[in-house]
């Protein structure tokens, strides 16, 4: 794989905090209205988002008359709602609370009769600062290269796998791989627990752990996965969650960062499945 030609952005500091905030906020109402829409499909793949070209998606949601999308442009920092007659609506997202641009786009999706059971109210005032915008570009330049890494990792597998979705919620990107085998004593129509898997994951932060990092889990764990060798720059985990970590700024500073994280997700990938047989 070869490497990208951008140099890794920081991603820490008090700016940087707050734009991954608003970011995460935004996400969470987009995915909110797409979840309320969109056909529900099996690993509960109705409720991520899409990376496009600039930003984040929540790709074609389809209505009776046709059809709408909303899109986080996170390069020049606004939000669009459009549909497929033509129609549009555009949100400068500097000094726009998450709770405003719910209000805003739940009640434009009902002047194009689409009622959508999404209450404004549930969230709250999170808002990017104007003096964050360049903290919220850093954010999007980081997400195309994990979002790259995890694509290519998928493009390699003939096994089933996701497409590499970004979760709201947590505020995570991830590709789940399944080995095709089911867990045994588990109802195979339970879609949540019933297929042996593993999740190759990239989270921005959480309350465990502010700073951004990659994850590998498995699931159900193979006996024998944590005593595989791990380089330098990665752990294994078991505190909230079991697994291996890797920071990203100690990926970012590496000679080759992408070589580097895609090798270890190969490694792992090889051995939860070999392990899982």
């Amino acid at each position: 794989m070869s490497e990208p030609s951008i140099e890794l952005p920081m991603l820490d500091g008090p700016a940087w905090a707050k734009a991954r905030d608003a970011v995460h906020a935004y996400t969470r109402v987009i995915g909110k209205i797409r979840g309320a829409v969109a056909y529900r499909q099996k690993h509960w793949w109705h409720l991520p988002l899409h990376t496009f070209a600039r930003g984040v998606t929540t790709g074609t949601v389809h209505v009776p008359w046709g059809g709408f999308e909303i899109r986080l442009d996170l390069l020049d920092g606004h939000a669009t709602m459009m549909s497929s007659d033509g129609r549009a609506k555009r949100l400068l997202l500097t000094n726009l609370s998450a709770r405003a641009l719910a209000t805003h786009f739940v009640a434009r999706l009902a002047g194009w009769g689409v009622i959508v059971d999404v209450d404004p109210d549930e969230f709250d005032d999170t808002t990017l600062p104007a003096d964050c915008v360049e903290q919220m570009r850093a954010l999007w330049q980081a997400t195309l290269w994990v979002d790259t890494v995890l694509n290519r990792l998928r493009a390699e597998q003939r096994n089933e796998t996701s497409p590499v979705y970004l979760w709201p919620h947590h505020f995570d990107l991830s590709m789940l791989w399944f080995s095709g085998r089911k867990v045994p004593g588990i109802d195979p129509f339970n879609e949540e627990q019933a297929d042996e898997q593993m999740n190759f994951g990239f989270a921005f932060g959480d309350t465990s752990h502010p700073d951004p990092y990659f994850y590998i889990t498995a699931y159900p764990l193979p006996d024998g996965l944590s005593e595989i060798e791990l380089p330098d720059f990665a752990s294994w985990r078991q505190d909230d969650w079991t697994g291996i970590f890797a920071a990203y700024d100690d990926i970012r500073t590496l000679n080759r960062p992408s070589l580097s994280i895609i090798d270890l997700m190969r490694s792992a990938l090889a051995t939860g499945e070999s392990l899982m047989e």
